[in-house]
């Protein structure tokens, strides 16, 4: 950690309380880190989030809210999704060693791209492979392999063909991946797109969501098809369950979040590419995890099916004609650290 550089940045920003995120492969140094921090700036409060509700790599803006954090510092790998206070990057602190690549090298192809956390570990990466007389080129879509150096990193971000290699290098050792298998995988999913008749948006990530929140409905009113915007923290089996009138869920959230295994799920996620390519039938075996759609929502669209649905429901909740009358108390208001009432 780059002590000058922090510090210039606490400088500048004149906050008083830091949120200190940190990413999922870096925990176990969560408290050395926030440790060194107050040592080196006593005057400043530090605190750190934990059981954020966004993937590791997003800035959690939110969470640095609740604690009146007019800053935040994260560690490790982040995504490029916006942050609307100021913030600090501090990259993944490991060196890990390209000499590991060298047993695989037949493996990788001739042409290969090379890409991950760390300049310093690229250009070393870089240099081993040419040396060893492979073509080290400067764009994905003509590689045979695809090397990504750094822990923190999706697979599925990194796949784009099913004839590419996917390797990462990282804390944990050298790994391949199969694009095949996990593009066939996505497949399946895509093909259940057009019988679906409601979709439920998961927001798992706020910036994503309000970017591409117009041109995602608008693709989904074009289609004929119902929506209704979930926001739920992580996504688990038990509550995505609670919403049974949902056909299949779209997951909206950067790049890096990881797919969850549908395998457990009452109904399957899929991400908004995935239900772009399976609404236009335009499937042409390059998989993204990038949203392109150029429809647009309008105002005037209703959701009758639903609400149809739901009405038809054999429980709908507490019914006071039945129940009988309900003596109605003031409760809590603020955040779960301070709530309100206990201010005072």
């Amino acid at each position: 950690m780059d002590i000058h550089t922090v510090g210039e940045f606490l400088t500048q920003t004149q906050a008083s309380i830091v949120a200190v995120q940190v990413h999922l492969t870096l925990y176990p140094l969560s408290m050395k880190l926030i440790t060194k921090l107050e040592q080196e700036f006593p005057h400043i409060s530090f605190s750190i989030i934990a059981d954020s509700p966004f993937s590791s790599c997003c800035p959690d803006f939110m969470s640095a809210k609740h604690i009146d954090s007019t800053a935040l510092i994260h560690f490790g790998y982040k995504c490029d999704t916006e942050c609307p206070i100021p913030i600090l990057h501090i990259q993944d602190p490991f060196e890990l060693d390209p000499l590991l690549l060298l047993e695989n090298l037949k493996s990788f192809g001739q042409k290969i791209y090379v890409t991950g956390t760390s300049e310093k570990n690229i250009n070393q990466t870089k240099s081993l492979l040419a040396d060893n007389e492979k073509n080290v080129v400067e764009t994905q879509d003509e590689a045979d392999s695809v090397i990504f150096i750094g822990n923190g990193c999706c697979v599925s971000s990194l796949v784009k063909s099913s004839e590419q290699n996917i390797w990462t290098l990282s804390s944990d050792g050298l790994e391949m991946h199969n694009s095949y298998s996990f593009i066939s995988k996505r497949f399946h999913y895509i093909t259940q797109v057009q019988d679906a008749q409601v979709f439920g948006i998961i927001i798992s990530s706020l910036p994503v969501y309000n970017r591409i929140k117009n041109n995602l409905r608008g693709l989904l009113q074009h289609h004929h098809k119902t929506f209704y915007p979930i926001y739920i923290g992580k996504i688990t089996d038990l509550k995505l369950g609670n919403f049974r009138e949902i056909d299949m869920f779209i997951m909206v959230s950067c790049t890096n979040t990881p797919l969850p295994d549908n395998k457990n799920f009452y109904r399957p996620v899929i991400t908004p590419f995935e239900l772009e390519i399976g609404l236009l039938n335009s499937w042409q075996g390059h998989y993204s995890t990038s949203f392109t759609s150029e429809f647009k929502s309008s105002p005037l669209y209703t959701t009758k099916e639903t609400s149809s649905r739901f009405s038809n429901r054999e429980f709908k909740g507490l019914q006071p004609e039945a129940q009988g009358s309900i003596n109605l108390e003031q409760g809590y208001s603020g955040i779960a650290m301070v709530y309100k009432s206990e201010l005072s």
